[in-house]
């Protein structure tokens, strides 16, 4: 390729000097033709030298500007295009387009008085790799970096950029052992494909992290780079950009502002100042995401290859009054997942807020920030309720990477001088106490926090956003006995684990019940722990335990305060306490068992497990609150050892529960009846076995109505209706038998009974003692079945496309109101079967009749004309 350029004599006016002090001389060679592009690019380089030897004419003009142009004409011979060109690459082009780098932001890097870093300045005033004096201007824009590209390619690169510019381009005499793809359109524009080589690893490289540098916050120090170096030649070797790497994200790097040799031993970074200690300004912004996170990665893009180093160095934070560890409200969800135990998903029940020292039930949890109202009166209402003051989880300590991260989970920062007033409410009394400093936690958001001074014996771990174990220093106890009952007042199983000593002297933050397979359980307050001792759950929100053997519980405990009586707050301090058990837990049943009276004497349960064995149940209903009085169907005892009337279990048999009066009269004269079922009454069936844990269920026992008399005297016909009860006798004669002609519509017991089935006619034949028989003749009626229906919103006539909606009236109302639409010509007019509506199809005439579920039927005719 050849092109006519001006070339600038500048780097020769030594020479002319020492050779001519005519200015007319330099003017007359102020400019040469030069026939090639190669001699321009090591003119641009500073590599083609013009100095005066001594061997060039001393005096002669004439001669001087053949030599001058002779020197020019032969390097230009000698370099030929070699299909490699030095370019100025834009950084977000480098690591956007080329390196395809993710988070390639559009960032400068910072103003030095080198450029010699491989990197470009963009500004009139620096001409690619010269020093510069610090200044406004001088700002490093890019890479100076070795492409390939076709003679073609090369012909369309833009004319008249200086080196200063973006796409700026030098040719180069050979091969570069790194270079980028390129192709340029015919209008000048570059496009990439990306870079030449494989990335080498340097497996030897080690990786340490600086904080507080003069660099910046953090300086990365590599050292032990294998030898690459070592075999390369210092004084040339280049980096033309870098990467670093964490898990989820890639930071670009740039020159002056994070890379500082020629070399990769030394990184740096600002995350949190606005300038480095010599008063550079950097771009914190772009870098703060590396507190708290972990680099995995650095790659380095150099004139000597792309090398990887593999690290693991975490960025660790150091912020004003934070120690690293602070007390956090945890929502039980999380707490319960970083420790690894499964909890239900459900809400703790709604609670008023605890007093100082009242942490029998909800200690060590808090609420969602529904602390209690007071006047300006001083009187205090408590919250609860329906209010929405629901416990949500529990007060934990926790290391943090950074206090940005503890921030970032959105809660408030609890402090020494924070207080909040709190009450219960009890049996019309309100209670209320202030408390201060990181108590105020229990009424404060999830997330909220207070910073610790030291670390605590045990905490979580808050890493990207996340939870986990951290340290758990747990105290093994001894082996306790632990009393299990089923189907409280408070859940399916409780357990009282009054033999935890340590535990029931602090606050119980959480609970964690493990089983001999591993399967783990965690507690909420309210709901499933009301103290160090009393526990119990439903299956429906506790599960995995059923039918498993408990072999551990862990109490997550924080200190007491009340023993403290001058309102001073303790110090923060938890402890983790394991007590080793041996709790065979019953299979509680989960299927749905169901119980209804079958007259007075029997309650019939259906659903009951196949395999069940042993079932047994007692019936009761309470009246009274807190000390109900209980009165049984089912038989009572006297026992022997107090003298007390106690219930007791019967058998389940056959899935029925027999009823039968009678009553107990113990040694003091006290007498309990039991056995009489009251009418709209509603019963507690409690229900046991020997490998089920069941549950309680209940009935409404309603009494039947007392059958209606017919007397007879002689042949009979009656008409009855379905759903009534008939007692049969004859005046002055008592039955003997009774027989029906039909017991699918009219069932008759021995002594005249008669139950009726269904709709129709049936013959009872009565047959007195003295043998004298009597036919009773009951036609049986339904007072549900239809007698009539009529069409109601009827039009005779209608337009195609028209709609009309029909209705219907059945008659009686007390019958059954279903009833379904046809249409004699749907093609005519259609009708919705279930709805009634109708729609105009085509000219001609339809009947649309509806039918009654007994078959009772009425029509009206439709005219449909055209429109």
């Amino acid at each position: 390729m050849v092109k006519t350029r001006t070339l600038s004599l500048l780097l020769i006016l030594a020479l002319l000097a020492s050779l001519f002090a005519a200015s007319a001389f330099a003017e007359d060679a102020a400019e040469i033709a030069v026939e090639s592009e190669a001699v321009e690019a090591l003119v641009a380089e500073e590599e083609l030298e013009l100095a005066y030897d001594g061997d060039a004419p001393e005096a002669d003009e004439a001669e001087v500007m053949d030599w001058i142009a002779a020197q020019y004409a032969e390097a230009g011979d000698e370099a030929a295009f070699s299909g490699y060109v030095l370019m100025n690459v834009p950084y977000t082009v480098f690591y956007q387009d080329i390196v395809k780098a993710s988070n390639a932001s559009a960032i400068d890097a910072i103003t030095s008085a080198t450029g010699k870093k491989a990197a470009y300045f963009w500004d009139s005033s620096a001409k690619g790799n010269v020093e510069v004096a610090y200044g406004e201007g001088a700002t490093i824009k890019g890479v100076r970096l070795p492409v390939a590209l076709s003679e073609a390619d090369y012909k369309n690169l833009p004319s008249g950029l200086t080196a200063a510019d973006a796409y700026y381009t030098s040719a180069l005499t050979a091969e570069p052992k790194l270079y980028a793809n390129a192709t340029v359109s015919e209008d000048g524009k570059v496009s990439f494909s990306g870079l030449s080589g494989q990335p080498q690893a340097l497996a030897g490289a080690k990786v340490s992290l600086e904080d507080t540098t003069k660099h910046g916050d953090y300086m990365l120090k590599i050292s032990d780079d294998g030898g690459v170096l070592s075999g390369a030649d210092k004084a040339t070797f280049a980096v033309y950009g870098a990467v670093l790497k964490t898990a989820d994200k890639e930071y670009p790097l740039y020159h002056l502002e994070n890379l500082y040799y020629k070399d990769f031993h030394e990184i740096a970074f600002c995350t949190t100042s606005e300038t480095t200690p010599k008063g550079l300004k950097v771009h914190k912004d772009f870098f703060a995401d590396l507190e708290g996170a972990t680099i995995t990665e650095l790659v380095y893009y150099t004139n000597a290859g792309i090398y990887t180093i593999s690290t693991s160095v975490k960025v660790e934070v150091n912020e004003a009054g934070f120690t690293g560890y602070v007390l956090m409200n945890v929502p039980y969800e999380k707490f319960y997942g970083a420790v690894s135990a499964s909890v239900g998903e459900i809400d703790a029940i709604t609670s008023a807020t605890n007093k100082v020292g009242n942490y029998g039930k909800a200690g060590g949890a808090y609420h969602t920030e529904k602390s209690a109202s007071v006047a300006e009166d001083g009187t205090v209402t408590a919250v609860g309720g329906d209010n929405g003051a629901k416990l949500k989880g529990i007060t934990w300590a926790v290391k943090a990477d950074s206090l940005k991260a503890v921030k970032a989970l959105g809660g408030k920062e609890i402090t020494d001088a924070s207080s909040v007033t709190v009450a219960t409410l009890g049996r019309g009394a309100t209670s209320s106490s202030i408390v201060n400093s990181y108590q105020a936690l229990m009424e404060a958001p999830a997330y909220s926090y207070y910073l610790l001074d030291s670390e605590p014996a045990n905490y979580l771990t808050l890493s990207g956003g996340s939870f986990s174990a951290g340290k758990t220093d747990a105290t093994a106890q001894e082996t306790i006995d632990v009393p299990v009952s089923y189907g409280t007042n408070w859940g399916d199983v409780q357990l009282n684990l009054s033999a935890a000593s340590a535990a029931s002297g602090k606050l119980i933050n959480a609970v964690v019940l493990t089983a001999e397979d591993g399967a783990t359980a965690g507690l909420v307050h309210l709901a499933n722990i009301w103290s160090a001792s009393d526990m119990a759950w439903r299956v429906a929100t506790v599960s995995g335990l059923d039918g498993k053997k408990i072999t551990n519980v862990r109490y997550y405990c924080s200190v007491q305060d009340g023993d403290l009586t001058d309102g001073s707050v303790p110090a923060y301090a938890n402890y983790v306490y394991d007590y080793p058990v041996d709790i065979s837990i019953t299979q509680v049943y989960s299927g749905t068992v169901t119980a209804k009276f079958a007259g007075a004497n029997a309650v019939e349960i259906t659903g009951l497990p196949a395999d069940i064995q042993n079932p047994q149940a007692k019936v009761y209903y309470t009246t009274g609150g807190r000390n109900a009085t209980y009165t049984y169907l089912t038989p009572l005892t006297v026992d022997p050892a107090d003298d007390d009337i106690d219930p007791v279990f019967v058998k389940v048999e056959n899935g029925k529960i027999a009823i039968e009066a009678g009553s107990v009269t113990n040694a003091k004269g006290e007498t309990a009846s039991y056995g009489a079922p009251v009418d709209g009454t509603t019963y507690t069936i409690e229900l046991r076995s020997d490998n089920y844990v069941l549950g309680k269920i209940t009935a409404e026992y309603v009494a039947a109505p007392e059958p209606t008399v017919i007397t007879l005297t002689k042949k009979t016909t009656k008409k009855v209706k379905l759903g009534t009860e008939y007692q049969l006798q004859v005046k002055g004669k008592t039955i003997k038998t009774c027989k029906t002609s039909a017991t699918k519509i009219a069932a008759v017991s021995k002594t005249g009974l008669v139950t009726l089935k269904k709709a129709g006619t049936a013959k009872i034949t009565v047959t007195t003692t003295d043998k004298k028989k009597i036919v009773l003749t009951l036609k049986v009626v339904d007072p549900a079945a239809p007698t009539k229906v009529t069409i109601t919103g009827a039009k005779k006539t209608l337009k195609v496309g028209d709609t009309l909606q029909l209705g219907a009236t059945v008659a009686p109302a007390t019958a059954n109101q279903a009833v379904k639409w046809s249409s004699s010509k749907k093609s005519v007019a259609a009708v919705d079967a279930a709805t009634g509506l109708v729609t105009a199809k085509k000219a001609g005439t339809a009947k649309i009749t509806v039918t009654t579920s007994n078959g009772k039927k009425a029509t009206v005719t439709i005219k449909v004309k055209a429109k």
